[in-house]
């Protein structure tokens, strides 16, 4: 299984998850959050996490959630961060340049 875990683009990435996931034999890999920007930030993620059979966002980065795995046809699975969903989420999605 390759999960792609995305880490909220206001904080360091946390790689303990990325650890626990490596331990059973499943690849997992910590996307770079880099941008200064909602479209560089979502279109960072979706380029990193393709190929993913699993999304994992943490914290903040639960706003792109959707948005990734919907463009490279992944599982979304959210630990600890915003879940996608409200009104107010599906507008802040449809500003990266897709609705959730």
């Amino acid at each position: 299984m390759r999960f792609w875990l995305l880490p909220s683009p206001l904080t360091t990435p946390s790689v303990a998850l990325a650890t626990s996931l490596r331990s059973p034999g499943h690849e997992a890999v910590v996307a770079e959050a880099g941008g200064s920007s909602v479209h560089a930030v979502f279109g960072g993620f979706v380029d990193a996490a393709d190929g993913a059979d699993v999304v994992v966002p943490h914290s903040n980065a639960g706003r792109f959630g959707p948005g990734v795995a919907e463009a490279v046809r992944a599982t979304l699975v959210c630990v600890d961060s915003l879940l996608p969903g409200d009104a107010l989420e599906r507008a802040w999605c449809s500003s990266c340049g897709t609705e959730s």
